[in-house]
């Protein structure tokens, strides 16, 4: 049986199947099917049947994210990316149900006060490749301030989200990453990355015999060499141009001026300078 093509309606599941092989020969008997292994190499359970299809192309990417002040609310939109399937030439629609993982960042433009945030979290729980971009905002001085994780509905032409932006929240810098993940409840569906070997080979000589050896590398799920892992539950991020959301103007520190009077007195030439003027007069 073949998994059904074509997007997946409301709250539907990838279709799981069995296969059975059989072979025939040249007086045409056909022998008794044998049912085909459905697991995954890696996989300790080596004795299931049914297959359950993997999906290994990530999902589509956010794309032309915005972030805008409108009314005293952030105004976060973006679109859909075409999607890049392997091994087939769809690309217009989404096959797996999808969350939008949304973090907000923002830096301060004036000293903050303690009961200024409105939404900050102390703990950042998103996916990994918001994490990863997180950390390297923070060397910028950017800091999470909101995450927020919906169900995105496909026959909409643009996704939005809108946060409200109270009167502590003004006097900061907003910009907004989007990424699409795969919900929970069909994570199961998707290839698995708790271990990503790579490959590559090396160039070898002994005895004067240039030769080449394989090297796996096991990439790291934390530390500098994490940024080379895949995750295939989570698309390419987008991010939005920065937003400055100025105080209120009673919020703006007093300049501090002072009074003071200045007088003017008429520059008066020293005596010196007047015989030396004398001087090169009389000469010319």
């Amino acid at each position: 049986m073949r998994p059904a093509s074509g997007p997946l309606g409301t709250d539907a599941l990838p279709q799981r199947y069995r296969l059975w092989i059989t072979a025939v020969d040249i007086f045409e008997q056909e022998s008794a099917p044998i049912p085909v292994v459905g697991v995954e190499p890696g996989e300790a359970d080596g004795s299931r049947h049914i297959f359950t299809p993997k999906w290994r192309s990530p999902p589509p990417a956010a794309d032309s994210v915005r972030c805008a002040n409108t009314a005293d609310q952030l105004d976060i939109t973006w679109t859909i990316a075409k999607q890049s399937l392997l091994g087939t030439a769809y690309s217009e629609y989404i096959r797996l149900p999808l969350d939008a993982h949304v973090l907000v960042a923002r830096r301060a433009i004036r000293d903050i006060k303690e009961d200024s945030s409105s939404l900050m979290s102390s703990a950042l729980n998103v996916n990994p490749l918001l994490s990863r971009r997180m950390a390297e905002l923070a060397a910028d001085g950017w800091e999470p301030w909101h995450t927020h994780v919906a169900a995105v509905d496909p026959t909409l032409a643009k996704q939005r989200v809108l946060l409200d932006i109270l009167t502590g929240d003004k006097g900061f810098e907003y910009l907004a990453l989007v990424s699409h993940g795969v919900p929970p409840a069909t994570q199961r569906f998707v290839h698995k990355d708790d271990e990503q070997t790579l490959r590559y080979l090396q160039q070898t000589e002994q005895g004067g015999q240039i030769g080449f050896e394989e090297i796996r590398w096991t990439i790291p799920a934390a530390g500098p060499s994490a940024k080379y892992r895949n995750y295939p539950g989570f698309g390419p991020f987008g991010a939005s141009q920065p937003v400055t959301i100025l105080p209120e103007a009673s919020e703006y520190p007093p300049l501090q001026l002072e009074q003071f009077q200045a007088a003017f007195l008429r520059a008066q030439p020293c005596s010196e300078c007047l015989a030396s003027i004398a001087t090169k007069c009389s000469q010319n």
